[in-house]
């Protein structure tokens, strides 16, 4: 049973309420949701809440976030690419998308229901997110509000964090490093994220480094 397997057996095994309730809310927690205005002066329960040093979740909405990152079997895992056609779902959507700066990404695998045995792996790291999983959310969330690309299903590989230089720097390069705490360590992933953004993002000019190290 991989990493991923375990956290999502973990968190179909506890109660669907909000586990920090029926005891006092820790100072950890009140600075991450005073941190997040978004929250709320309550702590909105619908808004996913990570732990900022152990990547676990913390309320409901977070838990059931992971569940759905990790809800499909990943198909051939470890292959980039599929002999199968993409389609036109698929093939319409970019394959990597990253903010410029230093921030956490996820890889994820995105099937489509009209593509059988295709798989298209991507790359997304966003600026105004604060967690791995919130990266898978965002894009998800796009995909699905697209008229083109209704119905593509993504689950998580694995992920860790990417520096992206602006354009306009000298000779700009990106790195690949570190894991997701939410999702565990995934062998292969940082490296062949790197390959990915070697072949389509040629600004680099192959100056993209990876390594597993680090967090």
């Amino acid at each position: 049973m991989t990493v991923q397997h375990r956290t999502a057996e973990k968190l179909k095994r506890r109660p669907s309420r909000n586990h920090h309730i029926d005891r006092p809310e820790s100072p950890r927690r009140r600075l991450a949701r005073r941190a997040c205005p978004r929250h709320g002066m309550g702590g909105r329960d619908d808004v996913p809440l990570f732990d900022d040093e152990t990547g676990e979740a913390l309320n409901a909405a977070a838990r059931q976030l992971v569940l759905d990152a990790l809800e499909v079997d990943l198909q051939r895992p470890g292959e980039e690419t599929s002999s199968a056609p993409l389609g036109p779902a698929l093939s319409s959507i970019p394959v990597v998308h990253c903010a410029e700066g230093t921030y956490k990404y996820v890889q994820v695998q995105l099937t489509h229901p009209e593509a059988p045995g295709a798989q298209l792996l991507v790359v997304r790291s966003y600026s105004s997110c604060r967690y791995h999983a919130e990266n898978y959310q965002r894009l998800m969330r796009e995909l699905r509000a697209a008229d083109g690309t209704k119905g593509v299903v993504g689950r998580v590989v694995g992920g860790g964090r990417i520096r992206f230089d602006p354009g306009d720097v000298p000779s700009p390069s990106a790195a690949v490093w570190g894991y997701s705490k939410t999702f565990g360590r995934t062998p292969g992933c940082n490296e062949r994220t790197a390959a990915i953004i070697k072949r389509e993002c040629p600004r680099f000019q192959n100056r993209v480094e990876w390594s597993d190290e680090g967090y």
